[in-house]
């Protein structure tokens, strides 16, 4: 994506944001923390999905919980607080934050963002429900944890 010109003539990143820009398909942040979307197996079948509990499970057992990222994570409050810079392309997915799970009662909840109308909304799902394929969740690049 090519960068746009400001009223100043300096140029700014594809998010408007000067500390944000593009390494191959993955986000890169000013600290060098790089983002991946990711999908469990069962997702990237045709009209594939996964059980919430199930992906629970794979993610701690294939060591990428520790990867996975909250509503605490100092970049998920920069994309709330300031919307322009949450990625393009997260914008037509849910997005979740596995680390922010919540308990009422006998339910399990995850966070994730959702994109509508310029802003970023934290939603809730129940880990009882099924992820399709437009359901990633967030993780930092492992080498970057």
């Amino acid at each position: 994506m090519a960068r746009k010109k400001s009223a100043s003539g300096s140029e700014s990143s594809i998010f408007g944001h000067p500390s944000l820009r593009w390494s191959r398909t993955k986000l890169v942040r000013p600290s060098g923390l790089k983002f991946e979307l990711y999908f469990h197996p069962k997702q990237k079948e045709q009209g594939g999905w996964v059980g919430g509990f199930e992906f629970d499970k794979h993610l701690r057992e294939t060591s990428r919980f520790e990867c996975t990222r909250s509503l605490e994570d100092e970049e998920v409050k920069g994309w709330l607080e300031n919307p322009e810079t949450y990625p393009e392309e997260y914008r037509n997915k849910a997005i979740f934050l596995w680390k922010s799970l919540r308990d009422s009662g006998d339910v399990r909840y995850v966070a994730y963002l959702v994109w509508f109308s310029g802003r970023v909304f934290v939603r809730w799902r129940w880990l009882e429900g099924g992820w399709c394929g437009y359901d990633p969740v967030l993780l930092a690049s492992s080498s970057d944890v």
